[in-house]
């Protein structure tokens, strides 16, 4: 009877593959996904102006904060007692 492990390939096991067996094998690589085709959504004026206030205001409370800390900054240099 020929069970058939002429043919089969065994890796032996050292220190290392007992210690990182799982963490070290090969990853399976998942399937493709089926991509569908989404109509394209037309976005209302209404979404965009909004989205863009809240941007400009955004970026006015970034400068802001970046102006103060670079007077501070300026300020603690000019009045350095050195």
């Amino acid at each position: 009877m020929n069970l058939g492990r002429e043919g089969v390939r065994v890796r032996p096991v050292n220190g290392l593959a007992l210690l990182f067996g799982e963490i070290m094998a090969q990853k399976k690589k998942p399937a493709p996904r089926k991509k569908t085709a989404a109509p394209d959504v037309a976005h209302p004026a209404s979404a965009v102006v909004t989205m863009a206030a809240r941007n400009l205001i955004n970026m006015a409370i970034v400068s802001a904060s970046c102006a103060t800390t670079l007077l501070t900054l300026m300020a603690v240099l000019k009045f350095q007692t050195a």
